[in-house]
C-alpha cells in the first residue's frame, strides 16, 4: 500500500490542507481523487486583464481630453481645465490598475498563505504513518470506491491532531493519473504533486479486517472533515432549521463552486456524469451536523476524481448532461422534484429570483447555459439584486470601487486577525472581483430586471 499526500513546491513542511487539483486534459485523461477549491486566475489572465485595464486608460483618455480630427490630423484640446481633468482621469485609472495588479498577486499566494497558517505538522512528521490511529474500523462515508474514516495523528506531549483518511482503490488511479504532469500554467487550476511513500504494520492489520489485503489501494489525508453528499445535506432539512435568507444564500454559494468545477470539467472534454451525485462532496471544517447546529461556514466542493472515471467507463444509460446534473443538484438542495421540468422556486429571499433564474438557464442546456448561470450566481451573491446598474459605465466604476474596498479589505484582515480569513470564501471572491466584466454585470442585472417584470 501507498500513501499519497500534497507536497508543496520548494518548501519543506505540508499542510493536510485538501489540496488544489489539476483540470485533467484531454490528452492525458488524468483524474485524480482530490479537493477541486474554486479557480483562481493565474499569471496569464491577471497579464490579461492588466492590458485590458490599461486599453481601458488609453480610451478614456482619448476622450477625456476632447480629442478632434483637424485637416487629417488629431489635435488635443489646449483649454487647461481639460487637461486637467484628464490628468485626473489618468491618475484615477493608474490606481485602479495598481488595485487590480495587487488583487491578482493576492489570489496566486493566498493558497501558499493558508498552507503555512493551517500547518500543523512538519513533512517529515506526516512521513511516519504508523503515528496514524483510526478510531474505527468502519467508514463514515462511502462514496464509490472511496471509504472515508476518522483518525488523528499522535503528538507527544500535545493534543492529537483530527485527520479524515481517504482510502480508495489506486486501480483507476494508476490508469487515469500519471506519477507527474506539466504545470499548467495557462489553466485556472493549479497543479499538486504527491509523494509515496511504503506502510506497514498497524496498516496491513487495517487492510486485511477492511478485505482490502492483497488489493492495490492508497490513502489520503486531509484535515478532519465532516463530509456530506448533496442528499445527505437536504436531508438535514436545514431550510426549516435555518432563516430562508440565509439558507438561500448557502445554496447559491454551492451552486457557484458546483457550476465553476462543471466549466472546468466540460473544457476538458467530460459532458457525461452519473446521476446521483458520486463524483462531489461538500465538506465542512467546523460544522457538525450530529445533533444539527448553527452553520458559521459554507462549504467546500470536493471531487472525486476516480468517480469520474467510473462515470465514464459505464457510459451508461444512468449518466447525465452537465447541465442537468447542476439542475438536479439546485432540485435537491430546495427539496423540488427532479422530473426534468424548471423547479417552482418561489420567492422567498433576495436570492429565490437568481436562482430560478438559474434553474431556468440550466434547463435550456445550451453551450453558453453554464456560463451564463454562473455569472447569474456570481452577481446575485456578491453584488446583490438590490443592485442594478443602468449603463456598462455605471457598472465599471461600481467594480472598481470594490476592487479598491477589497485591497483595504484584505490589508486590514491580514494585519488585525489572519485567522478570519476563509480560503474558499475568499478565492471565489477574489475570483469574482478579478474575472468578471462590466459587460458581464451589466448583463446579469438587465436579466435580473427582467425576470421582475
Amino acid at each position: 500500500m501507498t500513501l499519497s499526500m500534497p507536497v508543496g513546491e520548494d518548501t519543506t513542511t505540508n499542510s493536510p490542507e485538501p489540496p488544489c487539483p489539476p483540470t485533467p486534459s484531454r490528452s492525458s485523461r488524468a483524474f485524480s481523487p482530490c479537493s477541486i477549491p474554486p479557480p483562481t486566475p493565474t499569471t496569464v489572465d491577471r497579464a490579461r486583464i492588466l492590458e485590458e485595464t490599461h486599453n481601458q486608460v488609453r480610451h478614456h483618455l482619448v476622450y477625456k481630453k476632447f480629442c478632434f480630427l483637424t485637416d487629417g490630423f488629431l489635435t488635443l484640446g489646449k483649454h487647461p481645465r481639460y487637461n486637467r481633468s484628464a490628468e485626473l482621469v489618468y491618475n484615477c485609472f493608474c490606481m485602479t490598475l495598481k488595485h487590480t495588479e495587487i488583487l491578482a498577486n493576492v489570489a496566486e499566494r493566498l493558497p501558499d498563505y493558508v498552507k503555512r497558517r493551517d500547518n500543523p505538522l512538519s513533512r517529515n512528521r506526516l512521513n511516519h504513518f504508523s503515528d496514524l490511529n483510526f478510531k474505527s474500523f468502519s467508514p463514515v462515508l462511502i462514496k464509490g470506491s472511496s471509504l472515508f474514516f476518522d483518525a488523528y495523528l499522535i503528538r507527544k506531549a500535545q493534543d492529537n491532531i483530527d485527520v479524515t483518511v481517504m482510502v480508495y482503490l489506486s486501480l483507476l488511479f494508476i490508469y487515469f493519473f500519471p506519477e507527474f504532469l506539466p504545470q499548467r500554467t495557462n489553466h485556472l487550476i493549479r497543479l499538486t504533486k504527491f509523494l509515496k511513500i511504503d506502510v506497514e504494520n498497524f496498516v496491513r492489520q487495517f487492510l486485511r479486517d477492511s478485505n482490502f489485503y492483497n488489493r492495490i489501494v492508497r490513502a489520503f489525508i486531509m484535515p478532519r472533515l465532516n463530509l456530506l453528499s448533496f442528499h445527505s445535506l437536504a436531508a438535514h432539512n436545514l431550510n426549516k432549521t435555518m432563516k430562508v435568507e440565509e439558507y438561500e444564500r448557502h445554496v447559491c454559494f454551492i451552486m457557484m463552486q458546483l457550476v465553476c468545477a462543471l466549466k472546468s470539467l466540460q473544457s476538458d472534454g467530460v459532458e457525461m456524469l452519473s446521476n446521483n451525485f458520486k463524483e462531489f462532496l461538500l465538506a465542512y471544517r467546523y460544522t457538525h451536523f450530529n445533533p444539527p447546529e448553527e452553520i458559521n461556514e459554507y462549504p467546500r466542493i470536493l471531487l472525486l476524481y476516480e468517480a469520474i472515471g467510473e462515470t465514464i467507463e459505464d457510459s451508461s444509460r444512468d449518466s447525465v448532461g452537465v447541465c442537468k446534473y447542476a439542475l438536479r443538484a439546485l432540485c435537491t438542495l430546495l427539496h423540488h422534484k427532479m422530473d426534468n421540468k424548471v423547479p417552482p422556486i418561489s420567492h422567498r429571499s433576495s436570492f429565490s429570483d437568481a436562482l430560478l433564474k438559474c434553474a431556468e438557464l440550466l434547463h435550456q442546456d445550451k453551450s453558453s447555459s453554464l456560463t451564463e448561470a454562473k455569472n447569474l450566481l456570481e452577481y446575485n451573491f456578491w453584488v446583490g439584486d438590490g443592485v442594478h446598474f443602468d449603463t456598462e459605465f455605471e457598472a465599471r466604476i461600481w467594480l472598481d470601487k470594490k476592487r479598491t474596498e477589497h485591497v483595504s479589505y484584505l490589508l486590514r484582515l491580514l494585519l488585525e486577525n489572519p485567522g478570519a480569513l476563509e480560503e474558499t470564501y475568499e478565492r471565489l471572491h477574489l475570483q469574482f472581483l478579478l474575472s468578471t466584466t462590466p459587460r458581464t454585470l451589466f448583463a446579469c442585472s438587465e436579466a435580473l430586471r427582467r425576470s421582475f417584470c
